[in-house]
């Protein structure tokens, strides 16, 4: 394996992971960087897919500052998990063009309901959800899973806007409680596409080592600046990828 290969795959993982640690978009970075570098689009979802278990290097840091509820982190995972069995079967199958372009047309819309909000969505502390919200959000998580072993790249930050708008979770609430869901889906993808040859397991082992890196101190770093500056890298990193998969 080629030591500069290597080297650009770990720079890679610390770059995208210190910015995703909080705000998402890893896979925005780390997927087209992968192509970039000689990989098929197939190989570069497993592979980055195999490399985001990385992102758990700042789970202890969300979960020391109390910003991971594993009462809704639970369900959804649970949730996400039947969506990403469901994706990483059509993966093998399907084109990823059309859901690309749909999701940059999604994530635009999604980022004019948060930058026009006025209640503080993902800022303040909001009352829990209703129970037809919860159920909702139950299965958008079904479509987020399936999304995270489909296509990958948008999965933190269409998490996130689940977490806020359903759930009513701050940014930082939002960056703790999904890295439930990364880990375990990320397992179930995983187990499917090493099965069929698509995981490049030393890059990817690099690229995981250089997410826990940059994960870990991405969140320190968020958690110090606090939701209102989380908030507005969300909308910068959103806007720069739904024009980036529109004009892709």
């Amino acid at each position: 394996m080629d030591p500069v290969l290597l080297v650009a795959v770990a720079i890679v993982g610390v770059v995208a992971s210190f910015i995703g640690a909080t705000v998402g978009g890893v896979g925005l970075i780390t997927i087209p960087s992968l192509m970039f570098l000689g990989f098929s689009a197939k190989s570069a979802i497993a592979t980055h897919i195999f490399g985001s278990l990385g992102m758990t290097g700042c789970f202890y840091k969300f979960h020391q500052s109390r910003k991971i509820d594993y009462g809704v982190g639970i369900p959804i995972t649970i949730a996400a998990c039947v969506g990403a069995y469901l994706g990483a079967k059509a993966l093998l199958e399907v084109s990823e063009e059309i859901l690309v372009k749909l999701l940059g047309i999604v994530l635009l819309v999604l980022l004019f309901m948060i930058v026009l909000d006025r209640k503080g969505r993902g800022v303040k502390k909001r009352q829990k959800p209703g129970k037809e919200r919860e159920l909702l959000g139950y299965l958008a998580f079904m479509v987020v899973g399936f999304w995270r072993a489909f296509v990958s790249a948008g999965f933190a930050i269409f998490s996130t806007y689940v977490l806020v708008l359903m759930y009513r979770k701050t940014f930082l609430q939002s960056a703790g409680t999904k890295l439930l869901v990364l880990f375990v889906t990320g397992l179930i993808t995983l187990a499917i596409y090493s099965g069929n040859g698509l995981v490049q397991w030393v890059p990817g082992l690099v690229l995981m080592l250089g997410m826990l890196v940059g994960s870990y101190a991405g969140a320190s770093y968020g958690l110090k600046k606090g939701d209102e500056w989380v908030k507005k890298v969300f909308i910068v990193i959103v806007l720069f990828a739904s024009l980036g998969l529109l004009t892709g």
